[in-house]
């Protein structure tokens, strides 16, 4: 177990933190126990039941309402003290699409471009950020490829999720999220 000083320099802001893939995550970190965790929730009660169920552990955690908000995580990063790495995997995903574009497609993006502003901006320490995504963004349920790779993209649009949202707003904002990130620079490339 590390010491409270080496924690520090291993702070991880982990988005979504009551999502599936980020309660594997989340375990994984703590059972490694290098790692000082902060997760972020859509409330104050989620994140209490979060903090709640991994005792004894020490976790915190902090509110971020609205990931496709302006400026969503700047408070985060300027409020805490500073994170080494982030990894993001806030998205909503639910069955009972109203509005594809609200929904899904808005927080999927916003939420992620916004973080990355918010680290640029606010987060000089960070030094890893990771982008999780989901199998959604590549597979063609309509014509499966016997491999999958990163060549692959799913075949779906915002017009697809707006046309059919029970079937494509999750995968279509899995596969606009990516634009986005390829932009910047890369940790391999340093």
């Amino acid at each position: 177990m590390g010491t409270i000083t080496s924690k520090l320099n291993k702070r991880v802001l982990l988005t979504g933190g009551s999502g599936f893939i980020a309660s594997h995550i989340l375990d994984a970190l703590l059972e490694d126990g290098r790692f000082q965790v902060v997760v972020t929730a859509r409330s104050d009660e989620k994140g209490k039941k979060l903090v709640d169920s991994v005792k004894p552990h020490n976790i915190s955690y902090v509110v971020v309402e609205d990931i496709a908000k302006e400026d969503a995580f700047d408070q985060v990063f300027k409020s805490q003290p500073p994170f080494r790495y982030v990894i993001h995997t806030a998205s909503p995903y639910h069955l009972d699409v109203q509005d594809p574009v609200k929904d899904f497609l808005a927080p999927a993006v916003n939420g992620t471009t916004g973080l990355l502003k918010s680290i640029k901006a606010h987060g000089p320490t960070v030094k890893r950020v990771v982008i999780t995504s989901s199998s959604a963004a590549i597979l063609n349920p309509d014509k499966h490829e016997p491999v999958y790779n990163e060549n692959f993209w799913a075949p779906v649009t915002e017009e697809d999720a707006i046309r059919d949202p029970a079937k494509n707003a999750y995968r279509a904002s899995k596969v606009r999220v990516w634009p986005c990130c390829d932009a910047g620079p890369r940790a391999d490339d340093a």
